[in-house]
């Protein structure tokens, strides 16, 4: 996981040697390695290695053609390493020595701006064109690695991490409100946008072109329209399932040293530290297993399933795999919201959730204590090996698949932890009156944006902005109710979403400056193309939810993994930790309270959700948390630009 920057003047004035220095600097991540810089008149790059697989080792960036026209810079792993080794015709002998590095090099060579296209796995690259005076960039489809950019024609930034272009004088250190307000209420920035006011980023599946009269925003990978795969019965599709699960956790064992996993006890995580564990035991090497439980699980006086049911099925696990170890995390050093400042510098943003900077507090010092640099999760699993298969439901409805439609709401019960009843109405019946509709009516009834106070604790004067969303959202509807029919587009759009709308950095910059690298084969592109393109009975059918996954996993999971009911959970005891900070929240509250650096948030509604007893109201404690961490975040910045 290299970390690098870039900075040029389409003008031809050069770049000044104390601004790459800057951006070198602050994108070191490891002093065992020598930063390296090019300066070459209207052009700089600076490189920081930081290697996680063998072949990072011989990583020699930045990279130039034969002819010295092309300049490149690449921070990649990439799953189709063999393929490519092959297509460019370079030897077994000297495969070993070959970075991912100088493969993307070649690509670029030989394909141009079509290469991102036939790359496979994480990354993030740029090449400068000496001849034609142009850059250009591209993020992988998963959103795996970071690119943010600054344009101020004529001059142009570019680095792995924020900090890197807030190192420079002329890049300023400010908050966009609107992305602050959207992120604030869990909605999707724009394409692009980021927190701050002139910073952009390479949006994942995209391309950056710029030259000094123009730039381009392209999208290169599409996951909708493709053509659904259809094979003759179960076997067939759990065969090529198997096949491109398989290569996906295979590919993202290539490590420098042992390999651990974020393990939660939940079906897909398990499944992929089944398989890692498999592989691994016929190099005589061991997995380790990291799992998040409530700090009562070692009470002898206290039924550990009734807390902590992830205790329970990774110990089945360890009974299963005997090169698997277990490690379990109380976390009883780590309080929320500690640290908040040191986690803001480390990432340049504000975490989206409590628990995500809790999580890596927690966990990384402990992976990092054991050697470990490279850490495989499933948390795209949701999305791709296990679906439920929930939005099938409402088609079959329509359709007049009535007994199928209730057939697949009662397989669904256990897993979404819902009433029949609730469930009736959320699959069925809410499509008819989604949350657009409340909009409209929030918006010509001011009196009625209660919602929007009592969820997010924010003035709905500056969550509906200056014009209203009524319009918009009129026809939002009628494409829910469309899309809900075409259940796998429905799928598609929200993965795409999902992967888009990341706010840039937060997880690449945390796992380099703990110097670990996360690794997801739920989010392997070939198999997230696959599970998005086959029929959603696979998913769904003879009265189980998550039906693909379970029929594939049947020879390598213990039996209450494979018919678990629940989601894993990534925090056990939130209820608790809520209120061993309560006191501290209250204090950390009126202190933004009285800087007021954020006038859009509605401190009186705040103050009640504090208020709420954690057991009665988790989710309001939860927001309020995250109001207080942007209150925290506002004030870091403020005194990050004095």
């Amino acid at each position: 996981m290299s970390t690098f920057g870039a900075l040029l003047y389409f003008d031809g004035r050069p770049v000044a040697r104390t601004d790459i220095e800057r951006m070198s600097q602050a994108l070191i991540v490891s002093r065992k390695y020598e930063p390296r810089i090019k300066l070459n008149g209207a052009f700089a790059m600076a490189h920081q290695l930081n290697p996680f697989t063998p072949e990072d080792l011989f990583e020699r960036q930045p990279y130039t053609d034969p002819s010295g026209r092309y300049w490149l810079l690449a921070d990649a792993r990439l799953d189709n390493r063999d393929e490519l080794l092959k297509e460019f015709g370079i030897a077994a002998a000297t495969a070993s020595s070959v970075a991912d590095g100088s493969l993307v090099m070649e690509a670029f060579c030989r394909w141009g701006h079509d290469s991102p296209q036939k790359l496979q796995g994480d990354f993030a690259f740029l090449v400068w064109d000496c001849l034609e005076k142009s850059l250009f960039c591209a993020c992988d489809p998963m959103g795996s690695r970071t690119l943010l950019f600054y344009w101020k024609p004529p001059f142009l930034a570019v680095s792995t991490l924020l900090r890197g272009l807030h190192a420079l004088p002329q890049i300023p250190r400010t908050a966009d409100r609107t992305a602050l307000i959207d992120y604030l209420a869990l909605r999707p920035l724009a394409i692009g946008h980021t927190l701050f006011e002139g910073i952009e980023r390479v949006p994942a599946g995209y391309t950056f072109f710029a030259t000094a009269g123009r730039r381009q925003l392209k999208r290169y990978w599409f996951l909708e329209g493709r053509k659904e795969i259809r094979l003759p019965n179960d076997e067939a599709y759990r065969e090529a399932f198997m096949e491109l699960f398989t290569k996906a956790v295979h590919s993202r064992l290539r490590a420098i040293g042992p390999v651990g996993i974020s393990m939660s006890g939940g079906l897909d995580s398990a499944s992929v530290g089944a398989l890692a564990a498999t592989e691994l035991a016929k190099k005589n090497q061991k997995l380790t297993a990291f799992t998040l439980v409530h700090r009562r699980s070692f009470d002898p006086n206290i039924r550990t399933e009734r807390i902590d049911p992830e205790y329970a099925f990774v110990e089945a696990m360890k009974a299963r795999y005997a090169n698997l170890e277990a490690v379990y995390l109380t976390g009883k050093d780590q309080r929320l919201l500690d640290e908040l400042d040191a986690d803001f510098e480390a990432a340049g943003i504000m975490p989206h959730s409590v628990l995500f900077q809790r999580r890596h507090r927690t966990l990384f010092p402990e992976v990092q204590s054991r050697g470990i640099r490279v850490l495989l999760n499933g948390y795209n699993g949701n999305a791709t090996l296990s679906y439920s298969g929930l939005d099938s439901i409402f088609p079959l409805f329509v359709k007049g698949r009535w007994l199928s439609a209730f057939e697949g709401i009662r397989a669904l019960q256990p897993l979404h932890r819902n009433s029949f009843r609730q469930l009736f109405f959320r699959l069925l019946l809410s499509p008819f009156y989604p949350q657009t509709l409340d909009l409209l009516i929030n918006a010509f009834f001011p009196d009625k944006r209660a919602h929007v106070r009592q969820t997010y604790g924010i003035k709905p004067e500056y969550y509906y902005g200056a014009k209203s969303p009524a319009f918009k959202d009129a026809l939002g509807y009628f494409k829910n109710i469309t899309m809900r029919m075409n259940p796998n587009f429905a799928r598609e759009r929200m993965f795409i979403d999902g992967i888009q709308n990341n706010v840039a950095d937060l997880w690449p910059a945390t796992r380099a400056s703990w110097q670990i690298d996360e690794r997801d084969p739920a989010s392997d592109q070939r198999l997230v193309e696959f599970c998005l393109s086959i029929p959603m009975e696979q998913f769904l059918r003879k009265g189980a939810n998550r039906f693909l996954l379970r029929n594939a996993m049947k020879p390598y999971l213990p039996e209450q993994i494979l018919n678990r009911a629940s989601f894993g959970l990534r925090e056990p005891d939130l209820v608790e930790r809520v209120d061993e900070v309560r006191e501290g929240m209250h204090l950390r509250f009126q202190r933004i309270k009285a800087a007021n650096r954020l006038d859009f948030l509605d401190y009186e509604q705040l103050q009640t959700m504090l208020d709420a007893p954690a057991k009665q109201g988790c989710d309001a404690a939860r927001y309020a948390m995250r109001a207080i961490t942007m209150g925290e975040f506002a004030a870091w910045l403020a005194g990050s630009n004095d």
